[in-house]
C-alpha cells in the first residue's frame, strides 16, 4: 500500500501594483508631491535671480562667524539658486518613484499641474501679478487633466532594459530612436539659445525688489538676513 505525499496549493500570486487601488492614490500622491517640489524649486531659483543683489556673498548674510573661507564668498544668488536646483532635481526623483504605481499617461497628465501650482507659488510666495488669461489658462489645464485621467488607460506596462534597447534601437525602432535623436538635439539647440541670449543681456538683469517690495521685505531687505 503506497501513499502519495499530498501537497498544499501554491500561494496566489501578488496583485501589481495598483490592481487594488492603493498602488494608484500612491502613485497620485507622489506624482503631486513632486509637482510641489518642482514648483517650489522653481520659485526658489526665480527669487535668487530677482530678488538678491549679486554682491551680496554668504559672509555677508550669515556672518563671518558662522561660514568662513571659501564660502563666506560665494555670492548668496549663487547658493540659493542651487538650492531650488536640489529641490527641483529631488522633485523629478519623486516623480520617477511615482512611475512605478501609477501609469505614465496619467502621471504627465498630472505633471501638467506644475503650471497651476508655480503660478500660485509666484503669487503667494513672490507677489507676482496675475491676469485673468493665467486664471482661464489654469482652469483648461486643470479641465485637461480631469479628461486624460477619466479616459487614460490604466495598466501599468513594466519595461526591462532589453525593452528599452528595442525601442530605442535604430534597426528595430527608427522611429523612436529619430524621435529620441530630435528631442536630444532639441534640447541642446534650446539651452545653447538660452545661455547666449543670458550672456548678451546680462547687464540688462537687474533685481526687481524695487518692483516688488512686499517679496523683499518678506525674505530679508536686501537680500540679507536681517
Amino acid at each position: 500500500m503506497s501513499c502519495s505525499a499530498s501537497t498544499a496549493p501554491p500561494p496566489p500570486p501578488l496583485a501589481p501594483a495598483g490592481e487594488d487601488g492603493s498602488g494608484g492614490a500612491i502613485g497620485i500622491a507622489l506624482c503631486l508631491l513632486s509637482v510641489l517640489l518642482l514648483a517650489i524649486g522653481i520659485t526658489i531659483q526665480k527669487y535668487a535671480l530677482t530678488f538678491i543683489e549679486p554682491h551680496v556673498l554668504l559672509g555677508d548674510c550669515c556672518g563671518t562667524q558662522s561660514i568662513r573661507g571659501p564660502l563666506a564668498r560665494v555670492p548668496r544668488t549663487h547658493a540659493v539658486w542651487l538650492a531650488g536646483l536640489t529641490v527641483y532635481f529631488g522633485g523629478n526623483g519623486v516623480f520617477v518613484l511615482a512611475l512605478a504605481f501609477t501609469p505614465a499617461s496619467l502621471a504627465a497628465a498630472l505633471m501638467a499641474t506644475i503650471v497651476v501650482a508655480n503660478a500660485a507659488l509666484s503669487r503667494c510666495v513672490l507677489h507676482e501679478e496675475l491676469r485673468r488669461c493665467d486664471y482661464h489658462g489654469g482652469a483648461l489645464i486643470l479641465g485637461g487633466i480631469a479628461v486624460t485621467g477619466w479616459y487614460a488607460p490604466a495598466e501599468v506596462v513594466s519595461y526591462d532594459a532589453p525593452a528599452l534597447a528595442r525601442l530605442l534601437s535604430p534597426t528595430s525602432n527608427p522611429f523612436g530612436f529619430g524621435y529620441l535623436l530630435v528631442l536630444v538635439l532639441s534640447v541642446t539647440a534650446l539651452a545653447v539659445l538660452v545661455v547666449r541670449h543670458e550672456a548678451a543681456h546680462r547687464a540688462d538683469i537687474q533685481p526687481l525688489r524695487a518692483a516688488t517690495p512686499a517679496a523683499a521685505d518678506a525674505f530679508g531687505e536686501g537680500g540679507a538676513c536681517s
